[in-house]
């Protein structure tokens, strides 16, 4: 019974480490993501609407990193030892403060020198490819937060001098929300051929996006069902061993005492 609770949680670690790899890319990317996007809006001109579009992303961002500290301070041994660099984690999460923002850095260097340790690209996308309904929605979300956040800005500016009804920033990221979700508010909508195309593109992430999700969560009913049948197979076997090793033991025993009889009397038992 031993031997399959350890078995058990060894699988389990096996798979908490996998998702790790994967969540620490993803947070890898949208480290570097941030770092980009802040040094677009402050070293390159670009319109008032366009600026708030990048920011309110950086916002977006900010949350996955607030997330983000709080799932390591959450799982790590020892949460002063944590706290001794995860700080810094915590305060690349503050947006909207210039000085804080060369924290990320530190936590774009650290991420990689955890990823150093899987040692090459190889054993990398082995990981993926063990977790692939984790790192197919990983990889699709962080495709559709590009999507969305593109797609509001190249509509924005699209519609904004055809006469359309998308006209400011706020305007443009909610549509492209909207639309990415397939709920289509109706409120906002292009009315050129470029905004169409862009809103078909988005339409299709969306489906996607819902699509893998629903995909994950059936994969991970899957998955305890299945954890659950190996756990009870592993524990029946392991009480099917014990119960052979004690029928052995009591065979040992019994020619024992046949043997002991037959020297008492001179009797053959069988």
């Amino acid at each position: 019974m031993t031997e399959g609770r350890e078995m058990n949680s060894n699988g389990g670690k096996a798979r908490l480490a996998r998702n790790r790899v994967v969540w620490n890319v993803v947070m890898l990317f949208f480290s570097v993501y941030s770092i980009i996007g802040v040094a677009v809006v402050f070293l390159f001109p670009m319109s008032a609407d366009v600026e708030s579009i990048l920011l309110k992303a950086d916002h977006a961002v900010c949350a996955v990193f607030l997330v983000d500290f709080l799932l390591r301070l959450a799982v790590a041994d020892s949460k002063l030892g944590y706290l001794r660099w995860g700080w810094l984690d915590l305060v690349s999460a503050i947006p909207a403060v210039e000085s804080l923002r060369i924290a990320r850095l530190v936590r774009i260097f650290r991420l990689i020198r955890i990823l150093r340790g899987l040692k090459s690209a190889h054993n990398l996308i082995r990981q993926f490819s063990r977790n692939r309904s984790s790192s197919a929605f990983a990889f699709v979300s962080v495709l559709s937060f590009l999507t969305v956040l593109f797609g509001a800005i190249l509509v924005l500016e699209a519609e904004r001098n055809a006469g359309g009804n998308i006209q400011t920033g706020d305007d443009a990221l909610w549509w492209a929300f909207a639309t990415v979700t397939t709920c289509g508010y109706g409120d906002f909508f292009p009315v050129t051929g470029v905004g169409r195309l862009i809103a078909a593109i988005l339409m299709v992430c969306g489906i996607g996006v819902f699509g893998t999700f629903a995909a994950y969560v059936a994969s991970l009913f899957v998955k305890q069902t299945e954890e659950e049948d190996v756990s009870r197979d592993v524990e029946m076997m392991a009480a099917i061993k014990e119960v052979r090793t004690e029928v052995a033991a009591l065979r040992a025993e019994l020619q024992e005492v046949k043997g002991e009889l037959r020297q008492a009397d001179g009797r053959d038992y069988e």
